[in-house]
């Protein structure tokens, strides 16, 4: 006899289905498949794509904040004199 279980992996080890935790049957061949698709278990914060955004962005203007006060040396003097465009590709 065959059963099949659809569920997740909580990081104890158990595996997780309809909600509720269940025991496998112990001393009996396996076939276990892992799946592309990851499901985020119980109390797993879900964060939105503006979420994402805003701490990327937040990150981004704490790394600028953190070089504003260093000096530009003359490699980036050099490309800025050749009429630098951020909206075409640069090879440095």
């Amino acid at each position: 006899m065959a059963q099949s279980y659809q569920g997740y992996f909580l990081p104890d080890g158990r595996l997780m289905t309809n909600g509720s935790p269940i025991k496998l049957p112990t001393e009996y061949m396996v076939i276990v498949n892992i799946l592309d698709d990851k499901v985020e278990g119980p109390g797993a914060k879900t964060r939105t794509k503006a979420q994402n955004q805003k701490e990327a962005l937040s990150r981004l203007y704490a790394g600028l904040a953190a070089i504003d006060d260093e000096p530009l040396d003359a490699e980036f003097d050099a490309i800025m004199g050749r009429r630098f465009n951020i909206g075409r590709e640069l090879s440095l």
